[in-house]
């Protein structure tokens, strides 16, 4: 398995090894009708690997938002993801997965159907932002029917 190191290209993606474990994923998450990042979520888990397994049964696992992390960090990656969210021609709720490895971010993958369950990421970022999920669904929705 590899991990995108993103340059200003998305286009140019380098690749590294695998890092190791017990390191921190940053999730923001972007939204087509306020066309910003909402939060950057940061998780902490002990596992070795950030799976099923550490999401849903660990006791040790911490998602926690906004993340713990510098404002200069915090900040690329928001814009990142927004260059991102662009230049895929992303619509809709979007979420982009990173490792931040000694200072430096590496994107995993882009999510664009990311969970909208009561443990998913993107309506706890919507929930720090004081953002009602539910008013968001509903300017979606309508957005979505009235494409051409």
């Amino acid at each position: 398995m590899y991990f995108g190191y993103l340059d200003a290209e998305i286009s140019s993606l380098k690749f590294e090894l695998p890092m190791k474990s017990k390191t921190s994923k940053m999730e923001p998450a972007t939204d087509q009708l306020i066309q910003t990042p909402v939060a950057v979520t940061e998780i902490q888990f002990e596992a070795e690997f950030f799976d099923y397994e550490a999401k849903y049964n660990s006791t040790t696992t911490q998602e926690i938002t906004p993340a713990r992390i510098d404002k200069e960090t915090y900040n690329a990656c928001m814009v990142l993801s927004v260059d991102i969210y662009k230049k895929l021609g992303c619509s809709g709720f979007f979420r982009a997965d990173y490792i931040l490895h000694e200072g430096e971010l590496y994107l995993i993958e882009v999510n664009t159907v990311p969970g909208m369950s009561s443990a998913s990421l993107l309506p706890q970022m919507f929930s720090y932002a004081k953002m009602p999920i539910h008013e968001l669904l509903d300017e979606e929705i309508a957005e979505l029917t009235n494409r051409e």
